[in-house]
């Protein structure tokens, strides 16, 4: 069961590229553009942040259909490992930064979708929104 996918904006995608371009486990990128490294979990999934980060997610949340943005929440994860991703049954929105990052269905980087509780493919990283 694929959801249903939709194009990001012209302006988001290029900041999804950016932001691709700044996690060292998808780039081969200076250390000094690098998100910063919050947290690694015991089974290898990462979770990144900072402030050059949160800049351009928070550019690229603006460019998105999130109803009122300052009660949601975002990360952005790496799974080393097949991981489902809880949202606490909410609905949320996925944005790739890999190829096939979900489990169910192709996803191409240029495109999101509303997700509830994803099951994501190892080695692979996404941007995820959800409700506070």
């Amino acid at each position: 069961m694929n959801p249903s996918k939709r194009p990001l904006p012209p302006l988001a995608e290029s900041i999804r590229i950016k932001i691709k371009s700044m996690i060292p486990d998808l780039s081969g990128e200076p250390a000094e553009n690098h998100a910063e490294l919050l947290k690694t979990e015991a089974n290898g999934n990462k979770t990144y942040g900072g402030t050059l980060l949160a800049e351009q997610i928070s550019l690229m949340s603006g460019q998105l259909p999130i109803p009122d943005p300052e009660n949601w929440r975002w990360r952005l994860l790496y799974f080393a490992v097949p991981t489902t991703v809880g949202t606490a049954g909410k609905k949320g929105f996925l944005i790739p930064l890999s190829e096939n990052v979900m489990r169910e269905g192709a996803l191409e980087e240029c495109f999101y979708v509303e997700i509830t509780d994803p099951e994501v493919r190892m080695h692979t990283a996404a941007i995820f929104f959800v409700p506070k």
